[in-house]
């Protein structure tokens, strides 16, 4: 363990019935009177009161403790003890875990020329293989089966003919998981890109391969939850909302087959399979799918401080969306209060592209809910936290533009017009675009009350014809609700 904080991250990120698993297996080492050394260093570390570990520290705090005289052993140790009981704990949930230990098991009967036992084990385990598809497992179980047959007439025979047919099945199940997660490979790159357009005819292609895969009998349920969620994400990127929405539906309903039980159990899969039901079904205007869904994902229970991160920020994300396109604004605060627990919790772990995002919302669901001051807020955080980077142009302007319309609603005209010069040097260093262009001006004729009309409606249509998938849109919809000053407002010099 070369880092100092190794362990200490480790016993952190360790959940609270973990925790208690490891507490009662670790008293096996302790004696009547005493604890032992691993679950004394266990619960300082646990203990330690904040998020920033110090080795120095550490051991100036507990200096006396007798498992400081040998400190680093102690540490390497309880690490792999620590690995060791989390086996064990995950044994009865995770089949991977539990073929690997049943496979050790056989090993064991076979070196005692126990074949019968082994032979009895190795059916229980093929099972336990078909049903979690561990297809590398299910083959090497095949291989030691017919090794068996060969070695004793006393077990249950299989012809050759049988087990040709099942490794054929097996090989072909590979190939299918194989393609689909190559396919979906290909596609994930162009996504992240943001390629489609460009790379459109090889999407299609590549998509029409994929599409075959999913349509043949021994597609492995793995593979079939894969295609769906790769289906989900082409076709929102070739704008079939309603095939985007089917495909997710379909994933919904299948983690909650009991077929699919085996999948099902990862939350992290449930987290990503609602959100893409409903980001499919925001483009479909069904806001009326919301409710049940953020209802079942606030009581999905979580295994780990990943895992309820990454809950808590698919509740507050669509939440957001939920609220600002429904306009219901009377729990915004306590939505707002959740989110900023959730953000001083997990300030460390969560990605930057989360953070901008969740700024970017909560900025925007203040705004249409009239708390200007409150979107402000969010707004200043948003652009320390962004700085001169120019990786968030799109994200820097759309908090620019939000900020001067803010200053607009609440008549602070000159501060308004100071934002204003900075702004329009900023928009002079993006790419050319009517709608950037459209927005300065609009903005520009509002501050110095040369226009004081809100935008024209059809100029906007004719922008969104140009570009309807544009992250614009929801600007350009406050926009369209622009206020109209009144007459002799003080005018900027």
């Amino acid at each position: 363990m070369q880092n100092p904080e190794t362990l200490f991250e480790l016993v952190k990120s360790l959940n609270a019935t973990e925790k208690r698993y490891f507490q009662v297996y670790a008293t096996r080492f302790a004696s009547d009177k005493q604890k032992s050394n691993y679950q004394r260093l266990f619960d300082d570390l646990n203990n330690w009161a904040t998020d920033k570990y110090s080795d120095t520290e550490f051991r100036k705090k507990f200096r006396k403790r007798s498992y400081m005289k040998n400190f680093a052993w102690e540490k390497n140790q309880l690490f792999e003890l620590i690995l060791k009981v989390m086996r064990n704990y995950r044994t009865g949930t995770d089949p991977e875990i539990r073929a690997h230990e049943m496979m050790i098991d056989v090993q064991f009967l076979l070196s005692k020329n126990r074949m019968i036992e082994a032979y009895r084990m190795l059916e229980k385990l093929y099972e336990l293989a078909e049903d979690a598809e561990l297809f590398a497992e299910q083959m090497n179980v095949l291989n030691y089966m017919h090794n068996l047959n060969i070695r004793s007439s006393k077990l249950k025979q299989i012809t050759a003919a049988e087990f040709e047919l099942k490794e054929n099945e097996l090989l072909e199940k590979v190939r299918l998981q194989r393609q689909v997660r190559i396919y979906n490979s290909y596609l994930f790159e162009i996504d992240r890109n943001d390629e489609w357009q460009p790379r459109r005819q090889e999407a299609e292609r590549i998509y029409t391969q994929l599409e075959e895969c999913a349509k043949h009998p021994l597609l492995p349920k793995r593979s079939r939850l894969m295609y769906l969620a790769c289906a989900n994400t082409y076709h929102d990127a070739m704008r079939n909302y309603e095939a985007a929405f089917e495909a997710a539906s379909e994933v919904v309903a299948l983690l909650k087959n009991p077929e699919y039980a085996f999948l099902s159990q990862s939350p992290s899969r449930i987290i990503s399979g609602y959100g893409n039901y409903l980001a499919a079904a925001m483009m479909l205007e069904r806001f009326d799918l919301y409710p049940p869904i953020l209802a079942e994902l606030k009581q999905l229970k979580c295994q780990t401080d990943l895992e309820e991160m990454e809950r808590w920020y698919g509740v507050v994300t669509d939440e957001i969306i939920y609220l600002m396109n429904v306009k219901k604004y009377e729990s915004i605060d306590e939505l707002i209060k959740y989110t900023d627990s959730g953000i001083a919790k997990y300030a460390n772990k969560l990605p930057e592209g989360k953070i901008i995002t969740l700024n970017c919302n909560l900025s925007l669901l203040c705004f249409f809910s009239r708390n200007y001051i409150q979107s402000q807020k969010y707004i200043n955080q948003l652009l320390d936290y962004v700085g001169r980077s120019s990786r968030y142009n799109f994200i820097t302007v759309l908090m620019r533009t939000l900020e001067l319309i803010n200053h607009l609603l609440l008549r602070e005209y000159d501060l308004a017009d100071m934002k204003w010069r900075s702004y329009r040097r900023l928009i002079q260093q993006q790419s050319p675009s009517l709608l950037l262009d459209y927005v300065t001006e609009a903005i520009g004729k509002k501050i110095h009350q040369a226009d004081n009309r809100p935008p024209d409606v059809k100029t906007i249509d004719k922008v969104l014809q140009m570009n309807p998938t544009s992250q614009w849109i929801q600007l350009l919809a406050i926009m369209q609700q622009w206020p109209v000053t009144d007459k002799g407002n003080h005018r900027p010099q």
